[in-house]
């Protein structure tokens, strides 16, 4: 019985750590959208879809498995979302990139989370772009910018608290 309240306890743990990780995704998305215009329907759309993604999340960690494919096709919807904002160039590139990035990454961890590794063998990831644009003259990365990708280059997953804390 002991055994099973220590199980349990690291379960609630994880949770929470997850929770706090997807929270601090939805404010960036909040912080970004802050910089569009008022009346763009992107800037409703990206916090509505954020917040669904909280509460299909939340569904899921009960084991609703419905939820789960809804919070899914929600971070995907937000990714493409996220692909129509960047191309208005209306906030740098950078932030959708680590944004889309983040949201994958959490993605991948979470369904490793709810599901045993034979049932989430199918892993989310961005689609393969030419990144020789992203290293391009135009683009000057800060210090803090540089960190985040080279840790996102280097781990397949990253939680985003280890990336807010860079």
């Amino acid at each position: 019985l002991e055994d099973d309240y220590d199980m349990s306890e690291n379960n609630d743990k994880g949770l929470n750590e997850r929770r706090k990780n997807l929270n601090i995704l939805v404010a960036a998305i909040y912080r970004v959208t802050d910089r569009f215009p008022t009346d763009e329907i992107l800037r409703s759309r990206l916090r509505e879809q954020a917040l669904n993604i909280l509460n299909h999340a939340e569904h899921a960690y009960l084991g609703d498995e419905e939820h789960f494919d809804k919070f899914v096709a929600s971070v995907r919807t937000l990714i493409n979302y996220c692909e129509l904002a960047e191309q208005q160039n209306w906030v740098d590139k950078k932030n959708f990139m680590i944004l889309k990035s983040s949201f994958f990454n959490f993605l991948n961890t979470f369904q490793a989370f709810l599901r045993p590794v034979s049932e989430s063998s199918a892993k989310f990831s961005l689609p393969n772009k030419d990144n020789s644009k992203i290293d391009s003259n135009n683009h000057k990365f800060t210090n803090r910018q540089k960190s985040i990708l080279n840790h996102i280059g280097k781990n397949s997953s990253s939680h985003v608290a280890e990336l807010a804390d860079m």
